[in-house]
């Protein structure tokens, strides 16, 4: 137990051996703890969010294309020539021209207009097996729609490829594409925002 003396207006603790051994165990304790809950939280939340990601930006098995042309490295940095520079001397002038100010005013840029992306999906079905998945989605693609796969790994249930079509600018284009699947493939179809 920490004791404590009152030694005029100051208070000195001290603790046992034992009691600091309890503080350190307990300390450790709580931050391992916390970093398992963050863990466990951290892989369910991404699991949500792949949700949510177009089909587009998941990674679909292949491996990441090579970039093409050379590599811009420190070392090939550094090894390529440069240009020299010359001084100018303030006030002087160059061949009848003036040193460039220090402040010029950039052009004015015009605005940008907000470009409607594809923000709807449709998901078709969800299935166990990857042949499955690939059979419906080369069927609708021959259709005319524009079917892709995206997997999900659900831990003990496995992992599952979902069938889905996108992108739809608007939710009535992304309706009337759910009500056409569910009357030609008796299918039901969801819609993803």
């Amino acid at each position: 137990m920490a004791g404590g003396k009152k030694i005029g207006r100051r208070y000195n603790f001290s603790l046992s051996l034992g009691q600091i051994l309890f503080l350190g165990i307990s300390l450790a304790l709580i931050c391992g703890l916390s970093f398992t809950l963050g863990l466990s939280l951290g892989s369910k939340i991404s699991e949500e969010a792949s949700r949510f990601i177009p089909p587009s930006l998941l990674d679909d098995g292949k491996p990441p294309a090579k970039p093409q042309g050379k590599r811009n490295t420190f070392f090939n940095t550094l090894v390529q020539p440069r240009s020299p520079v010359k001084p100018v001397q303030p006030g002087s002038k160059e061949k009848g021209k003036e040193p460039p100010s220090a402040l010029v005013p950039l052009p004015a840029q015009p605005r940008r207009e907000s470009v409607p992306h594809p923000t709807y999906l449709l998901q078709v079905a969800s299935l166990k097996r990857k042949d499955s998945a690939e059979k419906l989605c080369q069927e609708l693609k021959s259709a005319g729609y524009p079917a892709n796969i995206s997997f999900a790994d659900q831990g003990a249930k496995g992992r599952w490829y979902r069938v889905r079509l996108g992108g739809y600018a608007s939710k009535q284009e992304a309706q009337q594409a759910a009500q056409e699947i569910r009357k030609e493939y008796k299918l039901n179809p969801y819609i993803l925002p």
